[in-house]
């Protein structure tokens, strides 16, 4: 599918007027979805497939597909140069912010320090890699033993947990990362954007080539 689907990508900027150009999309788009019972659900099970959905949409204009996949019924992009720009600015953004936290002075990095400085050790290179992307996601480590509370935290199946507040990001339906909670861990009515599921992708693998370089290169840190 993914090679069928990188045909037709060519040829959409080889010949944008081919006829059966649509009907092909259609067929590559069908192969990605799942079947459940009587009906199709268009919730992609893969960001490779996501991504896939959102990329040939833009190129069928009178496809009610293209509204669906760029979320069209939420703040979504304004126009169809909005994206490509936000994505072409994820890497400076993502530079931006690591180097925000290199300075490792706050958030989660912050009190993994402290608390390896009370122990009297260095931090493990898994541990700062968990901690950078704490802060990168925005969420902060419940550790002070508090019991698990289904209002104030969220618990990730190998038993962390996080504040759940208005820092913490969460993916929506779209695949968006988006701030879905107030800062009394009430649902917000309408989430907040703050990253968009392509963008976000972009953002991140820069991020993480950067913290690669830093404590890898840089610094010499392995595993």
């Amino acid at each position: 599918m993914l090679g069928r689907t990188w045909a037709f990508m060519k040829r959409i900027a080889a010949e944008k007027k081919d006829p059966d150009l649509k009907k092909n999309i259609v067929l590559a788009l069908l192969e990605t979805v799942e079947l459940s019972g009587e009906r199709i659900d268009t919730h992609c099970q893969t960001r490779i497939s996501g991504e896939l959905f959102k990329m040939l949409s833009w190129h069928l204009p009178d496809s009610k597909l293209r509204s669906l996949i760029s979320a069209n019924d939420s703040p979504a992009v304004v126009s169809d140069a909005d994206m490509p720009a936000r994505i072409n600015a994820a890497p400076i953004r993502a530079r931006d912010l690591f180097n925000i936290m290199k300075r490792e002075d706050s958030g989660e990095t912050r009190r993994l320090i402290e608390r390896c400085i009370r122990e009297d050790r260095d931090p493990e290179l898994w541990e700062r890699y968990e901690a950078y992307y704490d802060d990168l996601y925005r969420r902060t480590k419940v550790t002070d033993g508090s019991p698990y509370n289904e209002r104030l935290h969220i618990r990730l199946s190998d038993g962390r947990m996080y504040k759940r507040d208005e820092h913490i990001l969460m993916r929506d339906d779209h695949g968006n990362l988006v701030r879905l909670y107030d800062q009394n861990g009430r649902l917000r009515a309408q989430p907040i954007i703050v990253y968009y599921q392509a963008e976000f992708q972009v953002f991140e693998h820069a991020f993480t080539q950067l913290m690669k370089h830093e404590f890898e290169d840089q610094r010499g840190l392995k595993y």
